[in-house]
């Protein structure tokens, strides 16, 4: 196992060759609903997402928990998620995707 990540047991035991595998539940933290979502984000509001991530993308995400960003994979994937949408490129491709949009209700 990596040094530079920390071990997170799964369904494989957490062998490296493998990697890990997690499932966040509120249940199997012990954290109510209110406590899984973000400032200003009230629970009723967030979408459970399912993602795979790669050796290299899961290592950074895993770094940022460790360096205390965020605490769990979750929370860092929110946190990256919102920091996407503060870049203004950001705000110019949602006017395009809305302007394509329009373009292909023509049809």
């Amino acid at each position: 196992m990596s040094p530079s990540r920390p071990h997170v047991p799964g369904r494989h035991g957490g062998y490296p060759d493998v990697g890990p595998s997690m499932r966040f539940s509120p249940r199997d933290q012990g954290l109510g609903l209110a406590e899984q979502a973000g400032p200003g984000e009230p629970q009723d509001q967030l979408t459970p997402v399912m993602t795979r991530l790669g050796p290299a993308d899961l290592a950074a995400v895993d770094t940022l928990i460790v360096a205390g960003i965020g605490g769990s994979r979750a929370e860092i994937l929110r946190w990256a998620v919102s920091r996407i949408r503060e870049h203004p490129a950001y705000a110019q491709l949602q006017v395009r995707v809305h302007e394509i949009s329009q373009l292909k209700a023509q049809f």
